[in-house]
């Protein structure tokens, strides 16, 4: 690390005449040097980064300055034309962006995209493919992004970025959705190539281990203003903020069983509460699975290889592997959006006939957000149309109804006439996540739910997830490739392999004493 390369001073950015989103945030990077950016949905993280790309929206507003040295010579933002912009966003920027299917066009396929714009071959992409460890790059590099799991986007995205061999690259929550072994090989790539061509990396996430293992500097947002700042291991062990205790103290802890994580009221007054786990006497099942077998029509090679498995009333079933495992594909055969092609499953001891009475029974929270959510629709009538739909009551009631639930899930009820682009990628997710739950379902199947939450929203999504299973009783399938999240929330937990189920059992008998060699490589990787 020597010269600087990045320099902000006093940014802040506004939209119309509302007040600021971010308020004076200063912030230098070096060559060589990785930053990272903590702190909640909405505290301007991202639009930081959309600031140094120049991508804000037309509306937004901005004041300060953002400068790169370019060539030996510092490039002023608010000096620069428009085609000068986008011509340093070609050869001096790269970034990944959070949500990979807004990022990426679904009418082209994901090797032309990633080559648009580059003086870059096939063979170039392909051998990008193979560094993020994409399987079958060929069918990858000809694959539409739909094609695709959640995880393979991502690192698709990832490959875009890298391809460009810029001295900074910006990486907003870049390995969400990949499993830990995954996120391991790629943050490792990301540390060679930093050491190969001395780029400077500015690294947004929530997750607090990923942080600590990657970045030399931190830096702690909290409502677009800036708490606390200094070297990253400085804050972990002495931090001088209780905002900055409560981030850290949210997360779950990797070892051992815990039964509630800390809100954080409770985390300002330094008070743990525990939650005595529910002794179960009986297991009453609510949903089977039996031989499910699952291949696209038209093709022989097998997503699933008869999975087992079941889910009971009250308890959550978790469900482990890499990104194209199968797991995505598991929830959304539970939930009838896919059919398996042999094997049953059955809910209540009769067969699941998916019929509407069965589909409200059965609820489902994707894995990205924004596909999940009308852009028409306002965030509170996205969160009403389930109960109207269903007939649990009327109109009126069902909009009192979702105010009432973006209260629950940390939002304001103000906020029912806002739309989805208004929101940041994790209140999205928690949006989401209101308008499952609104049905009080039997089962809920919750695909990397809270991946894309900070930890203090992550833990109070987490606890209220366990205290409306307590009141409804509900069955989980929590699908997830945090180990951490995964040892919190579930009673039992299966790890997938390649479309087979390797490992299943009590959550104590399958991540404190694993049996096979995949499993044990999962939790290997993991950082803590």
């Amino acid at each position: 690390m020597s010269e600087p390369l990045l320099q902000i001073e006093e940014l802040s950015i506004r939209f119309g005449d509302n007040p600021e989103v971010l308020q004076a945030l200063s912030l230098s990077l070096k060559k060589g040097e990785t930053l990272g950016l903590v702190g909640e949905s909405g505290s301007g993280k991202s639009l930081s980064a959309l600031a140094i790309m120049g991508l804000l929206p037309p509306n937004a507003q901005w004041t300060g300055r953002i400068s790169m040295k370019i060539d030996g010579h510092w490039q002023d933002w608010n000096a620069l034309s428009t085609s000068k912009m986008r011509d340093i966003r070609r050869h001096q920027l790269a970034m990944v962006f959070q949500e990979p299917m807004s990022a990426l066009n679904p009418v082209i396929r994901c090797g032309l995209q990633v080559m648009e714009g580059l003086p870059k071959d096939k063979a170039a992409v392909l051998e990008v493919f193979r560094k993020v460890q994409l399987p079958d790059p060929e069918r990858i590099f000809m694959a539409f992004p739909h094609e695709l799991s959640g995880g393979q986007r991502q690192r698709v995205v990832i490959a875009m970025a890298l391809l460009r061999n810029a001295p900074l690259l910006i990486c907003d929550e870049p390995t969400t959705a990949l499993d830990a072994t995954v996120q391991k090989e790629i943050l490792e790539l990301l540390k060679q190539l930093q050491l190969e061509y001395g780029m400077a990396l500015l690294f947004i996430s929530h997750d607090l281990g990923v942080i600590r293992h990657l970045t030399d500097r931190l830096l702690v947002l909290k409502s677009g203003q800036t708490i606390e700042t200094g070297e990253t291991e400085r804050v972990f062990n002495h931090p001088t903020q209780n905002y900055t205790r409560s981030l850290i103290h949210s997360r779950p802890a990797q070892h051992g069983r815990v039964h509630r994580l800390p809100e954080p009221s409770e985390l300002a007054q330094q008070q743990w509460v525990a939650q005595k786990a529910q002794a179960k006497a009986e297991k009453v099942e609510v949903l089977r699975a039996d031989a499910l077998v699952f291949h696209y029509p038209g093709s022989a090679k097998r997503v699933l290889h008869g999975v087992d498995f079941t889910l009971y009333k009250g308890r959550t079933l978790g469900l482990v592997g890499e990104s194209g495992s199968g797991k995505s594909t598991i929830g959304k055969l539970v939930c009838g959006l896919m059919k398996p092609s042999s094997g049953t499953l059955s809910l209540a001891h009769r067969p699941l006939v998916w019929n509407k009475a069965d589909r409200q029974r059965i609820q489902m929270v994707f894995q990205d957000p924004y596909a999940s959510l009308n852009p028409r629709l306002t965030v509170g009538d996205a969160i009403a149309e389930p109960l109207i739909y269903h007939h649990r009551c009327s109109r009126k009631e069902a909009q009192f109804k979702a105010r009432e639930w973006l209260e629950r899930i940390g939002l304001s009820a103000d906020y029912f006439q806002r739309y989805p682009h208004a929101f940041s990628g994790g209140q999205r997710q928690r949006i989401v996540m209101a308008r499952a739950l609104v049905l009080q379902p039997e089962i809920l199947v919750c695909d990397e739910s809270v991946a894309a939450l900070d930890v203090r929203v992550q833990a109070r999504i987490l606890n209220l997830l366990k205290d409306l299973q307590d009141e409804y009783g509900f069955a989980c399938l929590f699908i997830s490739h945090d180990m951490a999240v995964v040892r919190f929330i579930s009673d039992e937990v299966g790890v997938l392999e390649n479309g087979r189920l390797v490992e299943y059992g009590s959550v104590e008998q399958v991540l404190d004493h694993p049996h096979h060699s995949y499993t044990q490589k999962l939790l290997q990787a993991v950082y803590e």
